[in-house]
């Protein structure tokens, strides 16, 4: 089991490198080639996922709630703060995400 668990945490290693290295390739070069960029695209949805996943709390606006990246997760409870400074039309869209309670702090 412990095996398994090192191996994992190598292989998470790996991305890192992999992506940090297409980073830095990105930067000197100002752009990256189209496979490189895709490589680059596809490990970085992939650490933001698992970063997102890790998560106990996820803090963004009301419009941000909207973001594709959010779109494969439920939440538990929503909280507004500032409601009574939000549109209502905001305020709608992370509560379509399917959250099961929704409160509102109001200052």
């Amino acid at each position: 089991m412990e095996w398994n668990g090192s191996k994992l945490k190598l292989l998470k290693l790996l991305k890192l490198l992999k992506l940090q290295m297409l980073m830095e390739l990105r930067e000197e070069m100002g752009d990256l080639n189209a496979a490189d960029g895709k490589k680059f695209r596809a490990l970085q949805a992939q650490a933001e996922k698992e970063i997102l996943t890790a998560a106990d709390v996820i803090c963004c606006t009301c419009v941000g709630a909207g973001d594709p990246r959010l779109s494969s997760f439920r939440f538990r409870q929503l909280l507004i703060d500032e409601s009574t400074q939000s549109m209502e039309a905001e305020c709608f869209i992370p509560i379509v995400m399917g959250v099961k309670q929704v409160s509102e702090l109001v200052n």
